[in-house]
């Protein structure tokens, strides 16, 4: 059995207060024979086995004294290389996915671990971690909770011994949760138990106390009294220098950006204080003060609040405490969800503005009945198909709309079918304007006179030795008109559609977008004409296939300085077909975050990075977020084991996800995609339990429509190569940008990155594979000394380094 690395989880709260969510169980049944070692088979234990491996000097003995009674089980190891001892109960029945108490007694003179010994239906046996033990030199109980897997179907829980040492065990349980549960509200109460009238014991289900600082505190459960029925809860401080003392319900969902309305019986002896706790999906923790409850000793007395949930928070609690020697006694707690009225409005574009190219037209929606979809129209008729959630919006192609003034609005339809109309907003049209769309005829919709089998002002060209044919489909992305290019075979070169020249300023930053369907790779090739008449072609991006569906390309490009006009190369380069259409090019400015930010991440998971990288970033204090190749944890030499991926986490990584065994995404089926995304974050779940697994890295950086609509099912971010900043007007969770590193990159190039995003205050995201000092290491490896001295430079620089997901957090809240 190979020993399994410890995995601490600490959330620290700025109250100095942990807060873990806990459940109240009903007593069960042990399942363990023989718990207590009292009866013997001969020398041994009944129902128990002692087993040992590796090459160690152990010695199995059952013992005569005991926690309780006269036997227990010991271990003595003298000397040690590898492997490990411990005893062995009888397997026992366990239920997958039901959680299960273990408890035992132990004394030890060095750390031991307990693992569980796991048999399936099909009697294969696996190993995984449970609990590291701290020594202790007298009898302790460890104690702790755990899901069984979904293929359990037995288990023998362990105590292991992986040193010289001794371990002396006795007195285990292991016993199926059943939860007390109380009573469902049936009032929108978002509080379980909210008077505390069902109890688990000395304590109300659902409900905790718990307090900081230097103070005398008792926490009674009345039972005898209250607001109502005859249950409810105090706290009494005797003695106090400083901290609070307090019950809380346990935490509860609750929607960031919606109002709620909190509520609570009191009486005490002291002036109080309500504060809400929020809690973020990563566990980041916040305060707001909601106000001062006057002393009240005369009869009980209401507080209420009203609350406004931050982004990015997913649930909360209330803490209503006491901070000063006296009494409070608590019942009646409520959070219910603040009335919402009907409502609908656009907010994009505003009122009165000039548009052109494609537009993102957006309406806020809110109906305290529940907003089943939002429907845009365009003088009065239908727009786009309706949105069935946040954000509601969609986009319009102007170019497929007659110059001049138009007018938009929005219908929200609630989930009992009554309709609410927006005000209309007035927009004029103008595909002309230098600061709209400079792509002639992007929508494709205008025809050439000369050749009913093109669009006016686009083009055709291939090259090399290809059978290529251009065909202008009756279909498209939006309208009814697109640009199609089939090779149907192929030696070299690559075909393609292109737009008639349009001007260009040199040094100018430009956004580029179109739409387009493939069944083969593509790439989108910017052909610039020089001063001297020259052509320079500027690599935009590259397109993945997408043959089921439109997917939207859009990449920001540099115009070389001296350059004067620009077409548009949207080419493929293989036996395949390709169509585009909706395109635009607008000069572009990158709008900042409030301040710049860098992500440091590592793919593949390399041994490597664990080894070399994980050391220099510790060194700098910078932490990176590590997207993990599932398949190839313990597998595949040169990769991290298990031990190593936990390693990462506990020293304050982001563990993401590479997938399962690195294929190219867009070129699998449906369900092949599906099992890839879900697959991988599944197996890193249950390596980190309890740890969220919510970022994902492109193999290949590939995507498509299809591919990150899948993968949002399952992650909050999708991470491609694609060369980038991250700012306001480009940011896209489901396509994050990045920059690459490889052998080939200097330390002087990342600075200039670095004052890149430093002098816009955009999001950079680094790409590291291997951190390996061997020349051997090949093209995507970064040299230590290199690593090192870029991680110096980051660190020099002052700009916030923060893992993907607290990126995230901090980006979206200013979208």
């Amino acid at each position: 059995m190979k020993r399994l690395v410890s995995l601490l989880i600490s959330l620290l709260l700025l109250c100095g207060l942990a807060m873990p969510i806990t459940a109240a169980f009903a007593a069960s049944p042990n399942l363990i024979a023989n718990p207590s070692v009292e009866t013997a088979n001969g020398t041994n234990p009944a129902n128990w086995t002692a087993d040992s491996w590796g090459t160690n000097s152990t010695t199995m003995t059952y013992a005569s004294t005991g926690h309780t009674g006269s036997r227990s089980l010991s271990i003595a190891t003298t000397a040690y290389t590898n492997g490990d001892a411990k005893w062995i109960p009888d397997p026992v029945a366990i239920t997958p996915g039901q959680s299960y108490t273990y408890s035992e007694y132990y004394i030890s003179n060095v750390a031991t671990e307990i693992d569980a010994e796991y048999t399936n239906a099909s009697g294969a046996v696996s190993y995984s971690y449970l609990e590291s033990v701290p020594a202790s030199s007298i009898w302790t109980q460890t104690q702790f909770n755990f899901v069984a897997p979904a293929t359990a179907t037995q288990i023998s829980v362990l105590d292991i011994l992986f040193s010289v040492g001794t371990l002396q065990t006795d007195d285990f349980s292991l016993t199926l949760n059943t939860p007390v549960v109380a009573p469902p509200n049936t009032d929108g109460n978002l509080v379980a138990n909210p008077s505390m009238e069902t109890a688990n014991g000395t304590s109300p289900v659902d409900w905790q106390s718990g307090g900081w600082g230097t103070n005398t505190t008792a926490f009674t459960y009345n039972t005898n009294s209250g607001h109502t029925g005859t249950h409810s809860a105090t706290v009494k401080t005797s003695s106090y220098t400083n901290g609070d003392a307090k019950w809380y319900f346990n935490p509860v969902a609750v929607t960031a950006g919606a109002t709620y309305n909190f509520s609570d019986y009191y009486e005490s002896t002291v002036a109080t204080d309500v504060m809400a706790v929020f809690m973020t999906s990563t566990g980041t923790t916040t305060y707001k003060d909601l106000g001062a409850a006057p002393a009240n000793s005369a009869a009980w007395k209401q507080y209420t609040a009203s609350l406004l949930i931050p982004a990015g928070i997913s649930t909360m609690t209330v803490y209503h405490l006491i901070s000063a020697i006296g009494t409070l006694q608590v019942d009646d707690y409520s959070l219910t969800t603040a009335p919402v009225p009907a409502g609908v409005s656009i907010t994009a574009p505003a009122a009165s503005a000039t548009v052109s190219g494609i537009v993102t037209v957006s309406a806020s929606a809110v109906d305290s009945v529940g907003v089943k979809s939002v429907q845009f129209e365009l003088d009065g008729k239908t727009l786009g198909t309706p949105v069935t959630a946040s954000p509601y919006q969609t986009a319009w192609n102007t170019a497929t709309t007659t110059f001049g003034v138009h007018s938009l609005s929005a219908i929200e339809t609630n989930t009992a079918g009554k309709t609410t109309t927006s005000a209309a907003v007035s927009v004029t049209v103008n595909n002309i304007s230098a600061t709209g769309n400079q792509i002639p005829n992007p929508g494709l919709e205008t025809v050439n006179p000369s050749s009913t089998t093109s669009p006016l002002d686009w083009n055709t060209s291939t090259w090399g030795t290809n059978k290529t044919t251009f065909s202008y489909p009756s279909t498209g992305h939006s309208g009814q008109r697109s640009v199609k290019t089939q090779i149907t075979s192929y030696t070299s070169g690559a075909s393609y559609w292109y737009n008639n020249d349009i001007p260009l300023t040199g040094g100018q930053m430009y956004d580029f977008q179109d739409y387009y369907e493939s069944n083969t790779l593509n790439e989108i090739d910017a052909a610039v004409t020089m001063s001297d008449g020259t052509i320079d072609y500027v690599y935009v991006g590259e397109g993945y296939p997408s043959p089921n569906s439109w997917t939207h390309f859009e990449a920001q490009f540099t115009a070389p300085v001296g350059s004067v006009s620009v077409n548009f190369e949207h080419n493929i380069y293989s036996v395949g077909w390709l169509t585009t259409d909706d395109y635009n090019l607008t000069p572009f400015t990158y709008q900042g975050f409030s301040r710049p930010i860098i992500s440091i991440t590592d793919d593949d998971s390399y041994a490597s990075f664990y080894n070399n990288g994980l050391p220099i970033l510790q060194k700098y204090g910078l932490t990176s977020t590590d997207y993990i190749i599932t398949s190839y944890i313990n597998n595949v030499s040169g990769y991290m084991t298990s031990p190593m991926v936990k390693g990462l986490y506990t020293a304050g990584e982001e563990i993401g996800s590479h997938s399962v065994d690195h294929p190219d995404l867009t070129t699998l089926t449906a369900a092949q995609q599906d099992a890839e995304l879900k697959n991988s974050q599944t197996w890193l779940q249950t390596l980190l339990p309890g740890v969220p697994i919510t970022d994902y890295a492109a193999p290949y950086g590939s995507y498509n429509q299809q591919l990150t609509t899948d993968a949002a099912k399952y992650y909050k971010s999708y991470r491609s190569t694609d060369p980038g900043y991250n700012a306001k007007n480009n940011f896209d969770p489901s396509h994050l940008m990045v920059q690459n590193l490889d052998s080939t990159v200097t330390t002087a190039t990342v600075q200039s990155w670095i004052a890149e995003a430093q002098a816009t205050n955009t999001w950079l995201i680094l790409v590291y594979h291997q951190v390996d000092p061997s020349t051997a290491a090949g093209l995507y490896n970064t040299y230590p000394s290199d690593f090192d001295a870029q991680m110096s430079a980051i660190k020099s620089s002052g700009i916030a380094v923060e893992t993907i997901s607290q990126a995230l957090q901090e980006v979206e809240a200013q979208e």
